[in-house]
């Protein structure tokens, strides 16, 4: 209809006034929702789930978006995962959160990996980037609110994955190096395992951040 009712090149300036126009609406949305997962949080409903099938739902879900940015997602994933009790929903946003993140932070023209795996305790994941990192005296902060690297970001995504792992009784591992890109890993608790965290029992969580020169 634009290119009907005006010259070519007005139809090409009003083209590209509304693709910014999409740009910023979208990142107001992700700027809303991450707000209202940080002042209205829920407390996990968990239920038996696999750990690749569930990293598979979210994915598809969220692929295209990444894929706008010719960002490639690398799948290696562990076989036979033990199943882990965890809220679907909220373990979905931690992947969301997670993906957003490395993706905002390439840009474009980047790679992201995602590896699972297991030993006798926890069930893991792992994303990884190869954006421009971060430097060593800010990796400290990334969990803390409001708190971002990214004009695009919010600074609430990495806190509210930090708060939905806390609540499943997890860890989390942040490595970062300037012009390497950046880790995150996620550690579950087995099945067994997740009994010292039951209500009333929970321990505080272990952030382990590494800082890397």
């Amino acid at each position: 209809k634009i290119k009907k009712r005006a010259d070519p090149e007005r139809a090409a300036d009003l083209q590209e006034s509304l693709e910014i126009a999409r740009s910023e609406i979208k990142r107001l949305d992700f700027i809303v929702e991450d707000l209202l997962n940080a002042v209205r949080p829920t407390r996990p409903v968990p239920e038996a789930t696999d750990l690749n099938d569930l990293l598979n739902e979210a994915l598809n879900f969220i692929g295209p978006e990444v894929a706008d940015r010719r960002i490639s997602i690398v799948l290696e994933l562990t076989e036979e995962l033990p199943l882990i009790q965890v809220d679907r929903d909220q373990m979905k946003q931690v992947f969301y959160n997670l993906i957003r993140n490395s993706s905002q932070a390439i840009g474009s023209d980047g790679e992201i990996i995602v590896k699972t795996g297991f030993d006798d305790e926890n069930v893991f994941f792992t994303f990884a980037d190869n954006g421009p990192g971060i430097p060593a005296d800010q990796v400290s902060r990334v969990f803390e609110p409001y708190y971002t690297t990214k004009k695009a970001g919010s600074g609430l995504g990495l806190m509210i994955v930090h708060r939905i792992i806390h609540e499943h009784g997890g860890e989390l591992q942040f490595q970062s190096q300037v012009g390497q890109g950046t880790e995150v890993t996620v550690f579950l608790p087995r099945a067994e395992r997740l009994m010292r965290f039951l209500p009333g029992k929970a321990e505080s969580p272990v952030i382990d951040v590494d800082l890397i020169d």
